[in-house]
């Protein structure tokens, strides 16, 4: 049998999750606790016991996100610019594949830095990493190796993160696609 504190864990994590579901479907301003609540047959006022409103929640689930966003930029990338990208879509596909949620954290994160319905504090958070401006010098590098594409640095790394983020959004609501072959990614930023 679980003890309090793993029940309590538990509970916290599939409030994570429900709300996760509803911010991607519903959006920030259309997701209301009561909806978090429902889904998990729970009272507002057991959801309030673990996020004081629906804003921590969503700001909770935006670090949750901020740490996976980072991941990639821990990464050698200097050394070899090609497995940065081609090493983060690897592992990036194979995780959504295990967990759904994975897909659904990237979708999250997109929505709440575009929505003018987002908070502005939980905002500035999920600002914090821009993957775009962060790869550019990577993408330097590779184009100074010859293994990537020339041409503006920023548009090359804007292809390969629109594909990301266009693959994780449809992958989010419809898991049962075929996620594509990391290489068709690749294709558009590297010198064939």
């Amino acid at each position: 049998m679980a003890t309090r504190k793993e029940q309590k864990d538990k509970r916290r994590e599939d409030i994570i999750l429900a709300g996760i579901d509803l911010f991607i479907k519903n959006g920030y301003a259309g997701t209301k606790i009561n909806d978090i609540a429902k889904k998990l047959n729970i009272s507002d006022g057991l959801l309030f016991h673990y996020f004081e409103s629906k804003e921590d929640l969503y700001l909770e689930v935006v670090k949750m996100g901020l740490k996976g966003i980072q991941f990639p930029f821990e990464m050698d990338s200097i050394n070899d610019p090609t497995m940065f990208f081609e090493g983060f879509a690897t592992q990036l596909f194979a995780y959504a594949k295990e967990n759904n949620w994975v897909a659904k954290m990237f979708t999250l994160m997109g929505q709440a830095q575009r929505s003018e319905s987002t908070p502005q504090a939980v905002k500035e958070i999920a600002m914090q990493v821009n993957t775009i401006e962060m790869s550019v010098d990577i993408i330097k590098v590779g184009q100074n190796m010859g293994v990537f594409k020339q041409g503006d640095p920023l548009a090359l790394s804007n292809t390969y993160w629109w594909f990301i983020q266009s693959v994780m959004e449809n992958y989010a609501v419809n898991p049962e696609m075929t996620l594509p072959e990391v290489s068709w990614l690749m294709d558009m930023i590297k010198v064939r």
